[in-house]
């Protein structure tokens, strides 16, 4: 077990921080005591999340002084009930899971398993599901299933990394995880959630992809939620021929460019030069395509979708 130094705190409010110095970085379990008398028991009090070192403790006496002990775990030593060697040198068996050191009729265990600390209260809904956390504690439920919304730029891209911006709507998520082109969820490697935008990596050559991200609290057990989208990734640019206007074009302020090419376009960009100067990367406007059906040799990509040789692409206009 390893420990920090055993620290008298003087306390004038309920909530304060704690910071752990080890020259370990690991999972720490914060222990605390009103005083130092054997007869008086330790309780466990929160338990922070791999590497984290600084604590904001909340739900302690408001007034007295105390005293703290942090145990690390690597994770080896947990039972079946999440409680590690420190925890029962310190606390106590299994009888002891059922202690409610703040008396907020949430057992220690429970609170500390699925929020860190003990700073949530029974009928506070944390996760804005409409059920209190003493509900989802009698019932058994996870009281943090994370709620979010899954955005991605554009679901046809032409980059293997691409991200997907989440959007919190209830719940605070710890891990992330995300499977592609993988449906079963057990597969799923989860790592610490630290921002909404989630990094996915599309490294199976061009072609569709089913990408899924998922969001959990804090026990491995805790209820995920996954959401999901298909993707393309096509990083062969396509063949784009302009057919009208046919002649350079000297001075115009817009230009009504028609042509065809190999497949549809989402977008159009357009680098432009003349004595002012050179511009890149401009923004141009695809105001209409139609597709051949008439070119029975074409591959298919669906009923009435062909593309091969010349195809109408309507009219893109560039202006500057």
């Amino acid at each position: 077990m390893g420990q920090n130094n055993l620290r008298r705190i003087n306390r004038a409010y309920e909530r304060f921080g704690v910071t752990v110095h080890s020259p370990v970085p690991g999972t720490f379990d914060i222990f605390f005591r009103t005083n130092i008398a054997p007869s008086n028991s330790w309780f466990w009090i929160a338990r922070g999340l791999p590497n984290q070192t600084n604590f904001y403790i909340a739900g302690l006496p408001a007034d007295g002084a105390g005293f703290f002990r942090a145990g690390t775990t690597n994770g080896l030593d947990m039972d079946t009930n999440g409680v590690t060697t420190a925890y029962r040198i310190l606390v106590g068996g299994d009888e002891t899971l059922t202690n409610d050191f703040d008396h907020d009729s949430l057992p220690d265990a429970w609170e500390i398993g699925f929020f860190g600390d003990l700073s949530q209260e029974a009928a506070g809904d944390f996760n804005l599901d409409g059920q209190n956390n003493h509900d989802a504690y009698t019932s058994g439920k996870d009281p943090n299933k994370v709620q979010f919304l899954l955005i991605f730029p554009s679901n046809h891209v032409s980059s293997t990394t691409v991200f997907g911006h989440l959007t919190l709507l209830g719940g605070i998520p710890s891990y992330v995880a995300v499977l592609v082109n993988d449906t079963n969820l057990a597969n799923a490697s989860w790592e610490l959630f630290t921002s909404t935008n989630v990094p996915v990596n599309l490294s199976g050559g061009d072609g569709k992809y089913s990408v899924q991200i998922g969001l959990r609290g804090r026990p491995d057990a805790a209820a995920a939620t996954w959401l999901g989208t298909e993707m393309v990734l096509d990083t062969v640019p396509p063949t784009v021929v302009v057919t009208n206007p046919g002649s350079l074009v000297v001075s115009q302020p817009l230009l009504q460019l028609q042509g065809w090419a190999n497949e549809p376009l989402s977008r159009v960009s357009y680098d432009i030069t003349n004595a002012a100067g050179l511009l890149t990367n401009q923004t141009g406007y695809v105001t209409g395509q139609l597709v051949d059906t008439n070119l029975d040799n074409a591959p298919s990509d669906g009923p009435g979708r062909k593309y091969h040789g010349q195809q109408p692409c309507g009219q893109a206009g560039l202006q500057h």
